[in-house]
This record gives C-alpha cells, structure tokens and sequence, in this order.
C-alpha cells in the first residue's frame, strides 16, 4: 500500500526539508510540491542504491593507487616522498591530524583510509601526469588496454561529482515524472 501525503503532511514535509532543499525539486516540477515531494523520494532511492556501488569503487580505487605507488616507489609511505602539490600535502598533513586525534598510531593504511576521494582523483589529474601518471599510475587500471588519464580523470571525476551530491542530499534525477509517479511509492490524499 503506498503511503499517503495530505495537505497537512506535505506542508510539514516541506518545512522538515526546508524550501530551499526543495527548491531544485519544484523547479523540476513546476512548482508542484506533491510531485517535488515525489521526486526528492526518487532521488533518495536512487542515491541509496548507487551509495552501494560507489563506495566500494572508491575503495577498489584509493587502494589500487596505494598499492601502484608503493610498489613503484618502494616505500608504503610515498605520500612522504613523491612530489605533491600543496593542496594534496596539505590533504595528507589533515588526515595524519584526524588520525591523531583519535588516538591512533600513523600508520599507512590509516592514512590511506583517511584521504579524502578528491586527493586520489587529482592524483591522476594533469598536475601529475609526468611524475605520477606516466612512471606509475597508468598501471592501476590493468583492464584498460591503453589508459587515457585524462579519460580515466574525466570519469572519476564524474563520480566523484554524483557521490558528493548523494552525500549532500542533492538532487541526482532529472527524469520524466510519469515513470516516478508509476512506482506506486505514494499517493495524494486525494487519490485514494
């Protein structure tokens, strides 16, 4: 049985998320607050369901280039040796922090887990394609024949775009309402 939204409920519901929240959803709908209400509902299961398949890429990832620069460089804790950018030193000087404040010794894997997904991804950005990309980080993606960086940048940036927007509680879909609203999920009180 799908659940039921009444005036009262839907005008709480949108005080709950807030409007401005809501705003890109009403923009989508015409300002038709049922129907924004349904697909801020659409959106959160989308975001769920592909909450699942991007977090363990993430960590496929970070861990492939890990291992790819600690095997090219000979050292576990290359981000102590290989030329990064401030920004990414900077990233790195936070993660040891956060790992310290937790009361944790510093360890590879710790720091490892504590970067950012941002840091990884600007690791294969244009910044590094002579000092990382083209002495080592072309081999962490062993199933592409001849990887494209800047492809392969292009693409986990895309990612990284949709998981920080599923992580805000963004709107993700942009699709037509008829196949939202044939889901069946809920109902107008004045449809029942």
């Amino acid at each position: 049985m799908p659940f039921v939204y009444s005036a009262d409920a839907l005008g709480n519901l949108t005080r709950a998320i807030s409007k401005e929240r809501l705003s890109s959803y009403l923009a989508k709908t015409a300002s038709d607050t049922f129907r924004a209400v349904q697909l801020y509902e659409w959106s959160t299961l989308l975001s769920q369901s592909l909450y699942g398949v991007i977090q363990p890429l993430e960590i496929a990832f970070r861990n492939s280039i890990h291992r790819i620069l600690a095997t090219g460089t000979g050292r576990s804790n290359w981000y102590e040796y290989s030329p990064l950018r401030y920004r990414e030193i900077e990233t790195v000087r936070e993660a040891k922090a956060n790992i310290v404040r937790w009361s944790r010794a510093i360890t590879p894997g710790r720091v490892v887990a504590e970067l950012t997904f941002g840091f990884w991804i600007r690791l294969i950005s244009r910044d590094y394609e002579k000092s990382l990309w083209v002495p080592h980080l072309y081999k962490a993606f062993p199933h592409l024949r001849k990887p494209d960086r800047e492809a392969v940048f292009k693409r986990f940036d895309s990612i990284k775009t949709l998981r920080n927007r599923i992580a805000h509680h963004e709107i993700i879909v942009s699709r037509n309402l008829q196949a939202v609203q044939s889901t069946n999920l809920f109902t107008r009180e004045s449809q029942k």
